[in-house]
């Protein structure tokens, strides 16, 4: 192929024009110096084409060089770690993808480009463990496997276990060494990205490739939480939904339906709301439902599980509807001892009034009421103002709390006998002993509660109420507070206060305060709650006059006590273990588990002897799940949520990621991308010399084409000394 540019040359050779002109000296010697340049010129286009030829040839063997040193050229052998953000929002659609199937994508393209003697190591964000290189088909395989999690973690540990690969000595000397991290950025997958990944942990030659695929602005409806208020209640009482909602990216418009997915009355319809909330905010909705008595009048507990549902249906099914479970029983028995049946008049009225519990009252004079044989069916005890409890109806109520039972103490008013209230046996029981009055002065306000707490199961609610759904008692004007209070002097050991009033001048002054003893727990007022009123006139606080403060107050302490605040967790969320108490006595076995995502053996519970609790490992997906005995009744149940946190799709900036990951480059995984871009440079230094190859011989066409017009243009044949180049200037003699 070389030797066809001189075949052609020769044949397509010029030759000059003979031409008869005067044998004129100067003219014959102009001819014969244009001949020799023309000679020269057509040698120097031979030479060229030649070498042009040459040049495509040595184009199409793609050569490289090797051995250059590290950061020249790109390595199509490359070491790569692939980490997938697989939490809940890398499901959500794109057109006809999702997140995920967009990450799968991105790293099919990504991978093809390898060499053959590239390391593949894959992890996502829901699995643990050490991460170790694999096979391409094992690759393929566990990519294949990947999707959208509820229960996604974050992205920190799986950088920082996959980092692991790139320290082992001798395992990817050689290669261009990658990471990859595919996610759609959302603040949920970046909690804690520094403190899982010191700097000094990421090797020095490691390139990391940040590929987004979320989109810049996300739109969503999601239903952030349903809570059920209360969990355990009576058949024909209350409860209320609060389901709470918010929109991301635009406005939404919809609708919102609840149901008893387990009602003993067929054929009831779902109640359903008409909702608007503004662009990036939330808003709860509050459902109240009548819990339905048991087919046929039945009594025993059984299941009550809500579902809600947001519509029209969006990018995210998964967010767009939530659950919710609670116990229903009949009412617990409460007893209230006191001297006078008055001072547990207006607690009774108030548990009975909230339906999940009935109050009997007796009097503390005859010690039958509270022997053991008559306090046996209670759960809840009640001391009731007493102005000087005996002896032995402290150690009464003492071993009652040894055995499991929950005591509530009220304190009297003004007739207050500090022997019996500061006894032996008194303090065996009391969270704390009991000091002098605090008194707000007159025409002065009272002192309010400081904030609830939420790391008491007591308070809890109150504090999730306060800044939710806005009770009447989180008013301003209807805060509750005291006009005076017991004041304690010494907590006893295991006491300690659980709520507090905002008294400048006493830092510790209890509202409530809590002891455990033995299996049961005893809480203690600092003030009656009988309705008394000091000074003739002022009453000792307002629960019971300005809000509906009282009344719940009552309840959630007897609930607490009784265990119907702690003891049946009925909602989880999803990646937790949910442990379940099992009846007493046992039901027929074998057990088994119905909820959404459970196949073949996955329904099945091990129940080992003697246990009380059982695990359900096996739980993965949102919605309502039951237990149920050998006859397929349901004995137990609970729901399972994802965290509000994963519904929060606004992206975190780049620079809080970069603090984690300095060498971080960020690309747009939804718009097309060039592979090579995305390539190592290698290890040893090898050049691609293909690319510019091929412009040196662009290049040399654009030369050649010149030299050639330049070389043989053509002239004039009227012009003097046509054929032999130009004509002299002039001549002179």
């Amino acid at each position: 192929m070389a030797g066809m540019p001189v075949i052609l040359h020769l044949l397509m050779k010029q030759k000059p024009k003979i031409q008869s002109f005067p044998a004129l000296r100067f003219l014959q010697k102009r001819m014969q110096n244009s001949r020799r340049r023309l000679q020269i010129q057509n040698w120097l286009l031979l030479f060229l084409r030649i070498f042009l030829i040459l040049l495509l040839c040595l184009a199409l063997a793609w050569p490289q060089l090797t051995n250059l040193g590290e950061g020249w050229g790109i390595s199509r052998e490359v070491a790569a770690l692939f980490v997938v953000d697989t939490s809940a929002s890398m499901q959500v659609r794109i057109g006809e993808k999702n997140r995920i199937d967009i990450a799968k994508s991105v790293i099919g393209e990504v991978r093809a480009r390898f060499g053959s003697e590239s390391k593949l190591a894959l992890v996502d964000t829901d699995e643990g463990g050490e991460v170790t290189w694999l096979s391409l088909p094992l690759f393929e395989q566990k990519l294949s496997t990947l999707g959208g999690k509820a229960s996604g973690g974050p992205l920190g540990p799986a950088i920082a276990r996959g980092l692991e690969l790139f320290r082992k000595e001798g395992q990817v000397v050689g290669l261009g060494k990658a990471i990859y991290i595919i996610t759609d950025r959302a603040e949920r997958s970046w909690e804690g990205l520094e403190a899982s990944i010191p700097k000094e942990a990421i090797p020095q030659g490691v390139h990391i490739h940040l590929i987004d695929v979320g989109p810049e602005n996300p739109i969503d409806a999601a239903i952030d939480r349903v809570e059920i208020e209360p969990t355990t209640v009576s058949p024909g009482s209350r409860i209320s939904i609060r389901v709470e909602v918010h929109a991301t990216g635009e406005a939404f418009k919809g609708q919102l339906s609840c149901i008893l997915e387990n009602d003993p009355e067929p054929g009831v319809k779902p109640e359903i709301k008409s909702i608007e909330i503004p662009s990036n905010e939330r808003k709860v909705i509050v459902f109240d439902k009548t819990v339905p008595v048991r087919p046929g009048g039945t009594s025993g507990e059984f299941l009550g599980q809500i579902r809600v549902v947001l519509s029209p249906d969006d990018n995210w099914s998964s967010n767009n509807q939530g659950q919710a479970t609670f116990l229903v029983r009949e009412r617990r028995q409460v007893l209230a001892l006191a001297d006078r049946p008055e001072d547990a008049r207006i607690w009774k009225a108030a548990l009975e009034a909230m339906g999940t519990y009935s109050c009997d009252v007796r009097s503390l004079g005859d010690p039958v009421n509270w022997s053991v044989d008559t306090l046996l069916p209670y759960q809840v005890i009640c001391l009731m103002e007493p102005p000087s409890p005996s002896t032995a109806v402290w150690i009464g109520l003492l071993e009652a709390a040894k055995s499991g039972k929950g005591i509530v103490v009220v304190p009297p008013g003004d007739n207050y006998n500090k022997a019996a209230w500061e006894s032996a046996p008194a303090k065996a029981i009391l969270p704390a002993t009991m000091g002098s009055p605090i008194t707000v002065e007159v025409n002065k306000p009272g002192i309010p509660w400081a904030e609830f707490r939420g790391d008491s199961p007591l308070t809890a609610a109150f504090r999730t109420w306060s800044r939710s759904v806005d009770p009447d008692f989180s008013r301003p004007e209807l805060k509750p507070f005291a006009n005076r209070y017991w004041k304690t002097s010494t907590l006893e050991p295991g006491g300690s206060v659980v709520a507090r009033f905002l008294d400048g001048q006493d830092p510790q002054a209890p509202a409530l305060l809590e002891r455990t003893v033995g299996k049961g727990r005893i809480v203690l007022f600092s003030t009656p709650m009988s309705g008394k009123r000091f000074d003739g006139k002022r009453p000792w606080h307002n629960y019971w006059q300005d809000s509906s403060f009282g009344l719940i107050l009552a309840d959630r302490v007897c609930a607490y006590l009784g265990g119907d605040a702690t003891a049946a967790i009925t909602t989880f969320y999803a990646g937790q273990i949910p442990y379940i108490n099992l009846p007493n006595p046992l039901p027929k076995l074998p057990l088994s588990l119905a909820g959404p995502g459970l196949k073949g053996a996955e329904a099945n519970l091990s129940v080992p002897e003697g246990a009380t609790q059982i695990p359900c490992a096996q739980v993965r997906d949102p919605g309502n799940y039951r237990i149920l005995d050998k006859n397929q009744n349901p004995i137990a149940g609970f729901s399972v949520s994802m965290r509000p946190q994963e519904f929060q799709l606004a992206k975190v900036d780049l620079e809080i990621i970069k603090r984690g990951l300095p060498q971080a480059e960020l690309t747009n995984g939804l718009k097309p991308v060039d592979p090579d871009l995305l390539l190592p440079p290698g290890e040893g230094g090898t050049l691609d010399l293909l690319p510019w190859l091929m412009m040196f011989v662009l290049v040399l066409l654009l030369c050649e084409g010149l030299v050639a017009n330049r070389y043989h243009k053509k002239v004039d044949p009227n012009q003097e000394g046509a054929g032999v180049g130009p004509a002299p200037r002039s001549l002179t003699t």
